[in-house]
C-alpha cells in the first residue's frame, strides 16, 4: 500500500515522498462443497452487510476454528479473527451480482494478515472461478469475443456489462482447482 506524504515546498513545488507500509495479505481458501453451501454462503454475506449493526460477527456456521490451528503456521491459539471487507463478485453459476463479505484474520507468529475466502471465488479478482472457466469456453466456440461475453451473460436476465479488456485479462489467466 502507497500513502502520499507531502513533505516540504520547495522552489519548483511540492516535493512528494512514497511511504511503503508493508501489509502482506495471504488468502486461504475455503472449502465450500457445493452449490447448496455457496449460496448459504452469500445469504450470510447478504443478511450481515445489510444488517445495520453488522459490526458484529457474520453468522455462518462452517467458519473453521483457527484457535484450534492457525492456517498459515499450523500452531494452535496464535490466529484471531480481524472483521471483514467487502468485494463485488460475479458469479453466474449462483445467479450472483453484488458485493460480498470475506471474513479476515491475523498470525500473531508471523505477523501477517489472511483473509479467508471461499472457493469459488478468485483472490484479486471480480468474477468467480466457473465464470471465468465458462469465459474461457465461450471465447473457444466464438470467433469474436463479443459474441463471448453474450454468450455469457445471455442467460442473466439482466444487463450486465464486461467491458472487452477486462474480458481480455480474464481470457489469460490460468483456472487451478482449488487445493
Amino acid at each position: 500500500m502507497r500513502l502520499w506524504s507531502d513533505n516540504k515546498t520547495g522552489a519548483l513545488g511540492p516535493r512528494w515522498t512514497i511511504l511503503e507500509l508493508t501489509t502482506e495479505q495471504k488468502t486461504v481458501t475455503i472449502r465450500i462443497h457445493d452449490k447448496a453451501a455457496a449460496l448459504k454462503y452469500i445469504e450470510a454475506s447478504d443478511a450481515y452487510l445489510l444488517d445495520p449493526g453488522h459490526r458484529k460477527s457474520m453468522v455462518y456456521h462452517e467458519w473453521p476454528d483457527i484457535r484450534k490451528s492457525c492456517p498459515l503456521c499450523k500452531s494452535p491459539g496464535c490466529a484471531v479473527y480481524r472483521g471483514y471487507y467487502s468485494r463485488l463478485l460475479f458469479c453466474t453459476e449462483l445467479e450472483f451480482l453484488g458485493l460480498l463479505a470475506i471474513r479476515t484474520g491475523y498470525c500473531k507468529s508471523t505477523q501477517t494478515r489472511f483473509s479467508l475466502t471461499p472457493d469459488f471465488v478468485l483472490p484479486h479478482r471480480r468474477m468467480s472461478r466457473l465464470t471465468t472457466l465458462r469465459l474461457q469456453e465461450a471465447r473457444g466456440n466464438q470467433l469474436n469475443i463479443l459474441a463471448a461475453i453474450d454468450d455469457l451473460t445471455s442467460d442473466l436476465g439482466e444487463e450486465f456489462f464486461l467491458p472487452i479488456s477486462t474480458a481480455h485479462s480474464y481470457l489469460q489467466l490460468r483456472i487451478q482447482h482449488p487445493p
